[in-house]
């Protein structure tokens, strides 16, 4: 998924935080709502949002959230579908995500945390331990759900559980207060509340992040022009002067391209340059990885091609980034200039490479 359409609301009552939790209901003014593919109506007495597919956008602008708790609950079926909670929002386009799959129950990925940039989630860069776990969801049954933020670090609760289902120990955008909300394709919700709450308390321990190994690659430069990715070696030839962007890798070596660039449909891939330089003429190995695809160039010569797209391989192929690949670069003495070209179709843009 590109991008996600997200509901932003509250309503009366909880059974997680929700005598001290801010509780805003449906058909309060505060609420801006932008398209259709929902219902509101009453259940045994509590008001529901039932999500129906398609894109709907609503937000809470005064929320005024950074640390806390969110408490919801949610209905789903045994289906392909995304529910989740976008917290500190800075505008529709810029939040981090936390969201459920009920069509991976029991696996690795059941639940999923992502920050999104410009309108680009970001899965296939974030994943595993830290950004995934396993959950049993229950189908048609109501699910109390509770989200602890604090700092950059969250944990997700699940039926009243006194364990995290998911430990969020690296939320990558900067701590900001912004808007909350919730989104998903299909479903039900009801029973939402969130309650603002500085320093609150996690119950799991920071997990260290350590230094990158010398041979990864931190410092990038990005070119701020995008262009179509049919028409990647006539921009290579005319890319120089002054708009090359410098940019920093995370504590683990991903670069996310969608920090500092704009996907569009028709301009989909990015230029991002490294110099090495070199004692002699002599080949060197790379191990690296990327999303969706990329071509390496050294010193204006193409050496690889690939193509890591979601589902390219076999149905199962997530596309998820690592240092899966590897090349030898053909160096000269002196310096090196070494260019990826990384295009993106959608679940992440980006790029992690080091040297052996």
């Amino acid at each position: 998924m590109k991008k996600f359409s997200f509901i932003v609301f509250a309503v009366i009552g909880s059974q997680l935080f929700a005598q001290e939790g801010m509780v805003v209901p449906f058909d309060s003014d505060r609420w801006s709502f932008k398209g259709d593919a929902f219902t509101l109506h009453k259940e045994e007495g509590s008001s529901i949002m039932e999500f129906t597919g398609g894109d709907v956008t609503a937000y809470l602008k005064d929320a005024d959230f950074t640390d806390g708790v969110i408490t919801y609950e949610i209905k789903i079926r045994e289906e392909r579908t995304f529910l989740g909670c976008a917290f500190r929002m800075q505008d529709l386009e810029n939040y981090e995500s936390f969201y459920v799959r009920p069509h991976q129950s029991g696996n690795p990925d059941a639940t999923q945390y992502t920050p999104v940039y410009n309108d680009l989630s970001a899965w296939q860069l974030y994943h595993g331990e830290g950004y995934a776990s396993v959950v049993n969801y229950q189908f048609n049954e109501w699910i109390p759900v509770k989200i602890i933020i604090s700092g950059s670090r969250a944990e997700v609760y699940f039926n009243d559980s006194l364990e995290p289902g998911l430990h969020m120990p690296y939320l990558q955008r900067k701590v900001k207060s912004g808007m909350i909300g919730l989104w998903g394709g299909s479903g039900k919700l009801k029973n939402f509340a969130y309650t603002k709450k500085p320093n609150v308390s996690l119950k799991s321990e920071p997990i260290p992040v350590e230094n990158p190994h010398s041979a990864v690659i931190t410092d990038w430069s990005v070119y701020t022009d995008l262009f179509s990715e049919e028409h990647t070696e006539d921009l290579l030839n005319r890319a120089n002067g002054n708009k090359w962007l410098a940019m920093k890798s995370d504590a683990f070596g991903r670069l996310n391209l969608a920090k500092k660039l704009r996907l569009s449909e028709n301009q989909n891939t990015a230029l991002v340059k490294y110099t090495l330089d070199s004692e002699s003429d002599t080949f060197k190995k790379l191990s690296f990885g990327f999303s969706d695809r990329v071509m390496i160039y050294v010193n204006g010569k193409r050496i690889y091609s690939g193509n890591n797209t979601f589902r390219s391989r076999d149905y199962r192929f997530l596309g998820s980034i690592g240092y899966f690949d590897s090349v030898f670069l053909p160096l000269k003495k002196g310096g090196n200039e070494i260019i990826f070209a990384v295009s993106e179709s959608f679940g992440g843009w980006g790029l992690m490479a080091k040297l052996d």
